[in-house]
């Protein structure tokens, strides 16, 4: 079995993955407008450790977390294989699909989970980019 085929196997537990990113992505937003953050801004003031706390708390009570937490490390890796295709990858590009989904897992496969989750969860445009793999891999 091919690793897109993979990916095509676990077509619901991705798309509970976008609806569950969607709902962290607005409740970090709330947090960021309460503090007046913009995307990439440094915080250097009084209010850091407060809004770090809010952030923090947000995600250790994330139920993306939690539901990723739950999935194998292979579908982890699936669904990271797939926001990379999401973000790097020109839907008018003609690319052998299969072939991609192949090399990308294997460059992220570093039998590491909690990574591949803080490293989605770092995207703030990870709905996007979900969404967008979605579209290019055809689930």
């Amino acid at each position: 079995m091919t690793k897109l085929q993979d990916l095509h196997a676990i077509t619901p537990k991705v798309f509970k993955v976008v609806t569950l990113a969607k709902t962290y992505i607005k409740a970090q937003a709330v947090i960021d407008k309460e503090y007046n953050i913009e995307d990439g801004m440094e915080l250097f003031n009084e209010l850091s450790f407060e809004y770090m706390e809010k952030s923090n708390e947000l995600e250790r009570n994330s139920e993306i977390i939690t539901y990723l937490e739950s999935l194998s490390y292979e579908e982890v890796i699936l669904i990271e294989t797939l926001m990379y295709i999401g973000r790097d990858v020109s839907k008018t590009e003609e690319n052998d699909i299969t072939e991609l989904v192949e090399s990308l897992f294997k460059h992220l496969d570093e039998g590491n989970k909690n990574v591949a989750i803080d490293q989605m969860l770092g995207k703030f445009t990870l709905v996007e980019y979900l969404q967008q793999g979605i579209e290019i891999v055809g689930l």
